[in-house]
C-alpha cells in the first residue's frame, strides 16, 4: 500500500490530464458511442503494471522481469510474423486510415475504431507517466497535453480547441502547483525540516486561484489574429529558400497544382482513390461563383499530365498582362475585379477567372506567361485582388445557342499555331479513337462535337473519389473510359481534353477551384479544398483575329456529388462506421478492409503505406529490440560481475574493453606487457586487480575483496575519454572481438555458398 499512498495525488492527477486528452479527441474526431469506464479501465492497467514492477525491489530481478516481456514479446512475434502483421495492419493501420478518412469528410467516428490505437497506447502512457512522475519529473503529462493542443491546433481544430481552454488552462495550472508542492514538501522533508502547512489548503488554494485565471483566459477576445501575423507568416513561408535561386523560381517551387489540395501528389501517374478534406483554402469578394484557373496542362503522355517550361515574365506596375492569343479580347467586354483573401492554401498562385489583365498584390512581384497564368515570387498570405474581362453578349450567345451560323478556321492553322493542344502520345487505344469518332459523326461544328463529348461522359460515367488504382502501364484515359468507368475530375478532364484533340480540336487541361455558392457571415465566397477542380479549355476561332477559350466541364456539380455521396455512405452505415473487434467479421459496413493479407495495397481513404514503409517498420522494431535486448544482457552480466566475490572476471573484462582504445596484447605474451605500455594512473590500477586475479587463479588462494565498483567505474570513464559517444555505447554494449569473429565466419561462409 505504501506505493498507492506515496503516489495517490500523482496517479489522480494524471488520470485527469488522460481523461481531459481523450475528451479533446473526443471532440476534434466527433467520436460517437464514447465510454469513458473503458478509458478507465487501461488507465487502472497501467497503474497496476508498474505498481507490481515497482513492488519488485531487486534491481537484477527487475532487469529479468523486462528482458523475459520483451524476448517473450519478440519471440511471439519472430513466430508468428504473418499474424502479427496481419492484427498490425488491420486493427492500427486500417482503423487509423479509416478514421481518417471519415474525418477529412466532416463524418462522425464511432469509438470502436478507436479502441485497438487506444488500448496500445494508454496503457503505455500511464505507465511511462506514473514512472517519472515517481522519479521526480511529474509534469511529464503537462508536456503531453501541450503536445496534443499544439498538433490539434494546426491540424485545424481551432474552434475545439478553444471550446476547452477554460478546462485546458484550469488543468494545467492546477497539476503545476500540485505537483510542485508535493515535490518540494518531499525535498524538504529529506533534509529534516518539518512541514506545518495543511495540504488540503494549499489545494484548494491552488484551484481557486486557477479557476480565476481559466476564467480570465476564456474571456479574452480569441478571434483576433496578430498585426503582423501575415508578414510573419510570410516570413516562415520563404525563410528557408535558396538564396542563389531568383525570384522566379522560389514562385515556381509553391505553384499550385491539385496535390496541395489532397490529390495524389504522384506526378507520373494520375488517379487512384483520394479523400478532399474541407478547410478553408481561400475566400473570395466578388458578384457571382467562378473558374478559377491556377495551372494549366498541355503535355499528355498517357499517365500523366505535365507543363511545357514555362517562360515568365515579370510583371511591371500599371502593365496589363498580354496572351499569346491576339483575339484574347475579341469575346470580352467590361473589366471585371474580384479579391481573393488566402486561408488555409499555402500557394505562389495567383487565381483569376479565365480572362485576366491585371493583379495587384501588397508584397512581392508578380509574373506571367503566355496562357497567361499568374504568380509571386512568394507564398500569398495577404488578400491580392485580380482585374478581368468578362465574355460580352456575343460570346454568351455564340455558347449558348451553337447556330449553324458557326465560322470556323481549318484545322491546317490549328495544328501549326496550336500544335501542343493537339498533342497526343502512342499509347492511345484505337477503341478510344473509335469512341471519339462515333461520338462526332455528323457533327456540324465544333461546338456540337464538344457538348456530344461532355454529354457522353457525363451521362454514362458516375462522379466518385472512390476509385481503384490504376495498374502499372495501364494507359489512364482508356483504363477510365473500358474498365474503371467511373472517376473524379482528373478523370473526367482528362478524357474531355484527349477526345476533343481526337476530334482535331485544340484542348487545354486546367487545375484550379469551381467556387460554390457557399457564403460565410460577411457575404464573402469560401472555397474549400473539397472546391478544388480540374476542367478542360477548349479552342473556338472565326479567325486570325477572333475566337476565344471556353471552359468546358463534364462534371460542374462536382462537389454536391461528392456531398450525396457522403450523406449516402452515413445512411449505409448509421453514422457509426466503426469497427467491432470480434463481431462485425460479416458486415463490411462496420469496418475497414477484412483482408488483411492486402498488405501491398495498403492505401485506405487517402493514406498510403508502401511494403517498403512497413518493412523499414519492423526492421526498426527489430533493431529496437536487439538494442534492448544487449543493454539488458549487458546489465544483468555486469551485475553478476560486480556481485562475484572472484577478481578474475572483472579483470578479464577491464583488459576486453581496454582493447577497444589500443591497449591490444598477444594471446601469448603475458599481460604484464600490455600494462606496462599504459599511462601510470591505469597501469597501477589495472596491476592491482591482475595481482589480486593470478593470486586466485595461479596461487588458488581464497578471492580477496576489493572495491570492485569503483575499479569498474575508473575503466569505463578512462576509456570514455578516448571514445565519442556513440563509439563508446557501440563497444560497450557489443562485444566487439565476437563480433569480428562472427563476421568472419558468414564471410566464409557467404563465399562457400556462392561457390555452388
Amino acid at each position: 500500500m505504501n506505493f498507492l499512498k506515496e503516489n495517490k495525488f500523482f496517479i489522480i492527477l494524471i488520470y485527469i490530464n488522460i481523461i481531459f486528452i481523450v475528451a479533446l479527441t473526443k471532440i476534434c474526431y466527433k467520436i460517437e458511442n464514447f465510454n469513458y469506464l473503458f478509458i478507465t479501465m487501461l488507465y487502472l492497467i497501467g497503474i497496476l503494471f508498474y505498481w507490481c514492477f515497482s513492488s519488485v525491489k531487486s534491481k537484477l530481478m527487475k532487469t529479468i522481469i523486462i528482458l523475459l516481456l520483451v524476448g517473450s514479446v519478440v519471440v511471439y512475434c519472430f513466430l508468428n510474423f504473418n499474424y502479427v502483421k496481419a492484427v498490425f495492419l488491420k486493427q492500427i493501420i486500417d482503423n487509423f486510415n479509416f478514421i481518417n478518412g471519415l474525418v477529412a469528410k466532416a463524418m462522425p467516428t464511432d469509438f470502436a475504431n478507436f479502441k485497438p490505437i487506444f488500448i496500445m497506447i494508454l496503457p503505455i502512457i500511464t505507465i511511462i507517466t506514473i514512472s517519472l512522475s515517481s522519479k521526480g519529473f511529474p509534469n511529464s503529462v503537462l508536456v503531453l497535453n501541450l503536445a496534443l493542443i499544439v498538433t490539434l491546433w494546426y491540424l485545424g481544430y481551432t474552434e475545439e480547441i478553444k471550446i476547452t481552454l477554460f478546462y485546458y488552462v484550469l488543468i494545467t495550472l492546477s497539476t503545476y502547483c500540485i505537483n510542485s508542492f508535493i515535490i518540494n514538501t518531499k525535498k524538504l522533508s529529506k533534509k529534516g525540516i518539518k512541514i506545518e502547512i495543511q495540504s488540503y489548503k494549499i489545494f484548494i488554494y491552488t484551484i481557486i486561484v486557477s479557476l480565476m485565471i481559466a476564467g480570465v483566459s476564456n474571456i479574452l477576445p480569441q478571434n483576433y489574429s496578430g498585426k503582423y501575423s501575415s508578414e510573419l507568416q510570410s516570413k516562415f513561408y520563404n525563410k528557408f529558400v535558396n538564396s542563389s535561386e531568383t525570384q522566379q523560381e522560389m514562385g515556381k517551387k509553391y505553384k499550385y497544382d491539385l496535390s496541395f489540395s489532397g490529390y495524389d501528389n504522384n506526378k507520373k501517374k494520375l488517379g487512384g482513390p483520394i479523400v478532399l478534406n474541407k478547410l478553408t483554402a481561400f475566400k473570395v469578394n466578388s458578384e457571382k461563383p467562378y473558374y478559377l484557373r491556377g495551372t494549366v496542362k498541355e503535355v499528355y503522355d498517357g499517365f500523366s499530365w505535365s507543363q511545357d517550361e514555362k517562360k515568365y515574365k515579370v510583371k511591371k506596375s500599371k502593365e496589363e498582362v498580354v496572351s499569346q492569343d491576339k483575339f484574347y479580347k475579341s469575346y470580352s467586354e467590361l473589366n471585371q475585379v474580384i479579391k481573393i483573401i488566402p486561408q488555409e492554401l499555402n500557394t505562389s498562385t495567383i487565381f483569376t477567372p479565365s480572362l485576366p489583365y491585371n493583379a495587384e498584390i501588397t508584397k512581392g512581384y508578380i509574373y506571367y506567361d503566355d496562357i497567361p497564368t499568374l504568380i509571386s515570387n512568394e507564398v500569398l498570405v495577404s488578400p491580392y485582388s485580380v482585374y478581368f474581362y468578362s465574355l460580352n453578349y456575343e460570346g454568351q450567345q455564340l455558347l449558348k445557342n451553337n447556330t449553324d451560323k458557326v465560322n470556323e478556321v481549318s484545322g491546317v492553322y490549328y495544328s501549326e499555331n496550336y500544335k501542343k493542344y493537339l498533342q497526343l502520345p502512342d499509347n492511345i487505344s484505337s477503341r478510344t479513337y473509335d469512341l471519339v469518332y462515333n461520338l462526332v459523326k455528323g457533327k456540324k461544328n465544333n461546338f456540337e462535337k464538344v457538348n456530344a463529348i461532355r454529354d457522353y461522359l457525363n451521362k454514362n460515367y458516375p462522379y466518385t473519389l472512390k476509385v481503384s488504382q490504376v495498374p502499372e502501364g495501364q494507359e489512364f484515359l482508356d483504363y477510365f473510359l473500358f474498365t474503371e468507368k467511373k472517376g473524379y475530375c482528373t478523370y473526367f478532364a482528362t478524357a474531355e481534353t484527349i477526345m476533343c484533340r481526337i476530334a482535331g480540336i485544340p484542348a487545354r487541361y486546367v487545375e484550379g477551384f469551381n467556387m460554390s455558392n457557399e457564403k460565410d457571415g460577411d457575404g464573402l465566397y469560401v472555397v474549400r479544398n473539397e472546391n478544388a477542380h480540374a476542367w478542360s479549355e477548349v479552342l473556338y476561332m472565326d479567325s486570325a483575329e477572333k475566337g476565344m477559350w471556353y471552359t468546358v466541364d463534364a462534371v460542374p456539380n462536382a462537389v454536391e456529388v461528392i456531398h450525396n455521396e457522403e450523406e449516402a455512405d452515413k445512411i449505409k452505415t448509421g453514422n457509426t462506421p466503426g469497427i467491432d473487434l470480434g463481431s462485425n467479421k460479416n458486415d463490411p459496413s462496420k469496418r475497414p478492409s477484412s483482408n488483411a493479407n492486402q498488405i501491398g495495397e495498403n492505401k485506405a481513404n487517402g493514406i498510403t503505406i508502401p511494403p517498403v514503409i512497413l518493412k523499414i517498420i519492423y526492421i526498426l522494431i527489430i533493431i529496437i529490440a536487439i538494442n534492448i535486448s544487449a543493454v539488458l544482457y549487458f546489465n544483468i552480466k555486469r551485475k553478476l560481475m560486480l556481485n562475484n566475490k572472484s577478481s578474475i572476471p572483472i579483470y578479464k573484462y577491464s583488459l576486453s574493453r581496454l582493447e577497444t582504445i589500443g591497449y591490444r596484447n598477444s594471446e601469448f605474451a603475458p599481460d604484464s606487457n600490455i600494462i606496462n605500455t599504459m599511462d601510470e594512473s591505469l597501469a597501477e590500477k589495472v596491476k592491482a586487480v591482475s595481482v589480486l586475479a593470478y593470486r586466485e587463479y595461479y596461487g588458488q588462494k581464497e578471492p580477496k575483496e576489493f572495491d570492485k565498483k569503483a575499479y569498474y567505474s575508473f575503466i569505463e570513464n578512462r576509456i570514455k575519454i578516448n571514445q565519442s559517444k556513440l563509439e563508446y555505447y557501440i563497444k560497450k554494449y557489443y562485444y566487439f572481438k565476437k563480433m569480428s569473429l562472427l563476421k568472419n565466419k558468414v564471410v566464409v561462409l557467404y563465399k562457400k555458398i556462392k561457390q555452388y
